[in-house]
């Protein structure tokens, strides 16, 4: 029996330790949000040091934990989406985190090339119209020169 009872309470020593966050989240959000009157309320609060907490009235207070982390979301590293390359954002307003996938340096490499590419059309293009453009202006120069010629045969 004495055993059991033990073994009880050190299970419920080690049952803060078990319920903490710590590590949870790969991002934390970086603002905290008020309820009723303060609903649209918000103010800054580092998650992974601290957590969001509520005044009686409803503001939104940033509370310090050495132990406890606040709200976050988990980047599926894992996933061909992200592919073990993410950087955390936060929305602007609420503060909420979110994972926002780093380009591979074969996305880069083929939105340079592209890019590159684009360009090389536009010069063609504006090289052939400038051309096309010189030639029809010197064809209505001759032109003008042969009439001139033919008026001055004239009189």
């Amino acid at each position: 029996m004495l055993r059991w009872l033990t073994l009880a309470v050190s299970c419920k020593a080690l049952l803060p330790l078990l319920s903490t966050n710590f590590g949870m989240y790969d991002c934390y959000d970086t603002k905290c949000r008020g309820e009723g009157l303060h609903n649209h309320t918000y103010i800054q609060c580092d998650n992974y040091h601290n957590y969001c907490n509520l005044s009686e009235t409803g503001y939104p207070v940033c509370q310090y934990s050495d132990i406890y982390h606040g709200s976050g979301v988990t980047c599926n590293t894992t996933s061909e989406e992200y592919g073990y390359r993410y950087t955390c954002s936060y929305d602007l307003k609420t503060g909420r985190a979110y994972c926002k996938e780093q380009p591979s340096i074969v996305k880069i490499v083929v939105g340079v090339f592209l890019t590159m590419l684009a360009l090389a059309s536009l010069m063609f293009i504006s090289t052939w119209y400038v051309n096309s453009r010189n030639v029809q202006i010197a064809g209505l120069r001759r032109t003008r020169r042969a009439n001139q010629d033919k008026d001055i045969e004239r009189v």
